[in-house]
Protein backbone atom coordinates (compact mmCIF):
# COMPACT_ATOMS: atom_id res chain seq x y z
CA UNK A 1 0.00 0.00 0.00
CA UNK A 2 2.91 2.14 0.72
CA UNK A 3 4.14 2.18 -3.04
CA UNK A 4 1.27 2.61 -4.32
CA UNK A 5 1.11 5.67 -2.23
CA UNK A 6 4.33 6.61 -3.22
CA UNK A 7 3.55 6.22 -6.96
CA UNK A 8 0.65 8.87 -6.56
CA UNK A 9 2.62 10.89 -5.14
CA UNK A 10 4.98 10.83 -7.52
CA UNK A 11 2.29 11.12 -9.98
CA UNK A 12 0.57 14.97 -8.53
CA UNK A 13 4.08 15.90 -8.29
CA UNK A 14 4.58 15.10 -12.23
CA UNK A 15 1.30 16.90 -12.97
CA UNK A 16 1.90 19.84 -10.86
CA UNK A 17 5.02 20.32 -12.62
CA UNK A 18 3.37 20.10 -16.21
CA UNK A 19 1.15 22.88 -15.23
CA UNK A 20 3.97 25.20 -13.80
CA UNK A 21 5.84 24.65 -17.47
CA UNK A 22 2.53 25.61 -19.67
CA UNK A 23 3.09 28.71 -21.83
CA UNK A 24 1.65 31.60 -20.53
CA UNK A 25 0.10 33.99 -23.33
CA UNK A 26 -0.65 37.77 -23.06
CA UNK A 27 -4.36 38.50 -22.58
CA UNK A 28 -5.70 41.43 -23.65
CA UNK A 29 -5.94 44.72 -25.53
CA UNK A 30 -4.12 48.10 -25.50
CA UNK A 31 -4.87 51.60 -27.11
CA UNK A 32 -2.19 54.06 -27.66
CA UNK A 33 -2.05 57.84 -28.60
CA UNK A 34 0.65 59.64 -30.34
CA UNK A 35 1.75 62.62 -33.09
CA UNK A 36 3.32 62.01 -36.08
CA UNK A 37 6.12 63.94 -37.55
CA UNK A 38 4.95 63.24 -41.16
CA UNK A 39 2.88 61.51 -43.52
CA UNK A 40 5.55 60.09 -46.45
CA UNK A 41 4.04 60.24 -49.86
CA UNK A 42 5.41 59.33 -53.07
CA UNK A 43 3.66 60.93 -56.62
CA UNK A 44 0.82 62.11 -54.95
CA UNK A 45 0.37 58.75 -53.22
CA UNK A 46 0.60 57.73 -49.22
CA UNK A 47 3.40 55.52 -48.46
CA UNK A 48 3.80 55.40 -45.03
CA UNK A 49 4.12 57.50 -41.87
CA UNK A 50 6.63 58.53 -39.39
CA UNK A 51 7.06 59.48 -35.83
CA UNK A 52 9.27 62.29 -33.93
CA UNK A 53 8.56 60.45 -30.56
CA UNK A 54 7.34 62.73 -28.01
CA UNK A 55 5.95 62.95 -24.63
CA UNK A 56 2.50 62.42 -25.89
CA UNK A 57 3.42 59.19 -27.62
CA UNK A 58 1.46 56.54 -24.30
CA UNK A 59 -0.40 53.84 -23.79
CA UNK A 60 -4.28 55.64 -23.07
CA UNK A 61 -5.85 51.96 -21.93
CA UNK A 62 -4.91 48.16 -21.23
CA UNK A 63 -6.77 45.08 -19.94
CA UNK A 64 -5.96 41.97 -18.37
CA UNK A 65 -2.10 41.02 -18.66
CA UNK A 66 -1.54 44.66 -20.22
CA UNK A 67 -3.45 46.86 -17.41
CA UNK A 68 -0.50 47.79 -15.74
CA UNK A 69 0.78 49.49 -18.87
CA UNK A 70 -2.20 52.28 -19.17
CA UNK A 71 -0.65 55.70 -19.38
CA UNK A 72 2.95 54.76 -19.70
CA UNK A 73 5.26 56.17 -22.44
CA UNK A 74 5.74 54.74 -25.47
CA UNK A 75 8.28 54.82 -28.03
CA UNK A 76 7.16 54.62 -31.88
CA UNK A 77 8.89 53.61 -34.90
CA UNK A 78 7.04 54.65 -38.64
CA UNK A 79 6.36 52.42 -41.13
CA UNK A 80 5.54 52.04 -44.99
CA UNK A 81 1.62 51.32 -45.70
CA UNK A 82 3.48 47.98 -48.00
CA UNK A 83 4.55 44.45 -47.32
CA UNK A 84 8.09 45.83 -46.11
CA UNK A 85 6.13 46.79 -42.30
CA UNK A 86 6.08 42.90 -42.00
CA UNK A 87 8.72 42.66 -38.70
CA UNK A 88 8.48 45.88 -37.93
CA UNK A 89 8.51 46.82 -33.98
CA UNK A 90 5.94 49.52 -33.79
CA UNK A 91 6.05 50.10 -30.11
CA UNK A 92 7.47 49.20 -27.13
CA UNK A 93 6.90 50.50 -23.19
CA UNK A 94 9.02 49.75 -20.40
CA UNK A 95 6.95 49.78 -16.47
CA UNK A 96 8.88 48.34 -13.73
CA UNK A 97 11.45 46.31 -15.53
CA UNK A 98 8.54 44.92 -17.74
CA UNK A 99 9.04 45.43 -21.53
CA UNK A 100 5.66 45.48 -24.21
CA UNK A 101 6.42 45.23 -27.32
CA UNK A 102 4.14 45.16 -30.50
CA UNK A 103 5.38 43.82 -33.67
CA UNK A 104 3.46 44.35 -37.17
CA UNK A 105 3.42 40.84 -39.22
CA UNK A 106 0.17 42.17 -41.83
CA UNK A 107 -0.80 45.29 -42.75
CA UNK A 108 -3.62 46.14 -44.78
CA UNK A 109 -4.32 49.72 -45.77
CA UNK A 110 -7.47 51.40 -45.56
CA UNK A 111 -8.51 54.56 -47.33
CA UNK A 112 -5.47 57.05 -47.11
CA UNK A 113 -4.43 60.39 -47.72
CA UNK A 114 -2.15 63.03 -46.64
CA UNK A 115 -4.82 64.49 -43.73
CA UNK A 116 -6.35 61.02 -42.73
CA UNK A 117 -6.72 57.19 -43.21
CA UNK A 118 -6.51 53.99 -41.55
CA UNK A 119 -4.66 50.56 -41.78
CA UNK A 120 -5.32 47.44 -39.72
CA UNK A 121 -3.34 44.12 -39.73
CA UNK A 122 -1.76 41.09 -37.42
CA UNK A 123 0.65 41.65 -34.97
CA UNK A 124 2.67 39.80 -32.28
CA UNK A 125 2.90 41.21 -28.81
CA UNK A 126 5.96 40.41 -26.51
CA UNK A 127 6.11 40.69 -22.74
CA UNK A 128 8.43 39.89 -20.34
CA UNK A 129 7.59 36.63 -18.27
CA UNK A 130 4.95 35.37 -21.14
CA UNK A 131 5.07 34.18 -24.41
CA UNK A 132 4.54 35.75 -27.87
CA UNK A 133 0.95 35.91 -28.34
CA UNK A 134 -1.20 36.66 -32.34
CA UNK A 135 -2.94 40.18 -31.75
CA UNK A 136 -4.93 41.79 -34.15
CA UNK A 137 -4.32 45.71 -34.69
CA UNK A 138 -5.84 48.61 -36.52
CA UNK A 139 -4.71 52.66 -36.25
CA UNK A 140 -6.71 55.80 -37.68
CA UNK A 141 -4.75 58.88 -38.10
CA UNK A 142 -5.76 62.24 -38.78
CA UNK A 143 -3.74 65.77 -39.30
CA UNK A 144 -3.57 65.74 -35.38
CA UNK A 145 -2.07 62.38 -34.88
CA UNK A 146 -3.17 58.91 -34.13
CA UNK A 147 -6.58 59.08 -33.38
CA UNK A 148 -7.02 55.20 -32.83
CA UNK A 149 -4.73 52.66 -32.11
CA UNK A 150 -5.80 49.21 -30.94
CA UNK A 151 -4.16 45.51 -30.45
CA UNK A 152 -5.96 42.92 -28.93
CA UNK A 153 -4.34 39.85 -28.22
CA UNK A 154 -5.94 36.17 -29.73
CA UNK A 155 -4.85 33.79 -27.43
CA UNK A 156 -7.39 31.70 -26.02
CA UNK A 157 -5.95 29.35 -23.47
CA UNK A 158 -2.48 28.37 -21.83
CA UNK A 159 -0.61 25.28 -24.40
CA UNK A 160 1.31 23.07 -22.60
CA UNK A 161 4.95 22.58 -23.59
CA UNK A 162 5.78 19.31 -25.68
CA UNK A 163 8.78 18.36 -24.12
CA UNK A 164 6.95 19.07 -20.48
CA UNK A 165 4.25 16.48 -21.82
CA UNK A 166 6.80 14.04 -22.86
CA UNK A 167 8.49 14.43 -19.28
CA UNK A 168 4.98 13.42 -17.49
CA UNK A 169 4.60 10.71 -19.81
CA UNK A 170 7.76 9.02 -19.22
CA UNK A 171 7.71 9.29 -15.56
CA UNK A 172 4.04 8.02 -15.30
CA UNK A 173 5.22 4.65 -17.33
CA UNK A 174 8.14 4.28 -15.35
CA UNK A 175 5.96 4.50 -12.27
CA UNK A 176 3.53 2.49 -13.51
CA UNK A 177 6.57 -0.22 -14.73
CA UNK A 178 7.77 -0.06 -10.80
CA UNK A 179 4.49 -1.21 -9.58
CA UNK A 180 4.15 -3.80 -11.83
CA UNK A 181 7.50 -5.31 -11.47
CA UNK A 182 7.10 -4.79 -7.20
CA UNK A 183 3.19 -6.81 -7.84
CA UNK A 184 5.15 -9.96 -9.72
CA UNK A 185 8.23 -10.24 -7.46
CA UNK A 186 5.86 -10.07 -4.43
CA UNK A 187 3.27 -12.61 -6.02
Amino acid sequence: MTILKNIFALGAVLVASASIASATPITGSVGITGAFDSILMSGGTVTGISFAGSIADQIVAGTDSLTSFTGAGVSLTGFDFDSSADGTTFYTSTVGGETLTFVIDTLTPGSLSATNGSVSGTGEFFLTGYTPTAATWSLGYSSSGIDTFAASSTAIAATPEPNSLMLLGTGLVGAAGMLFRRRSVNV
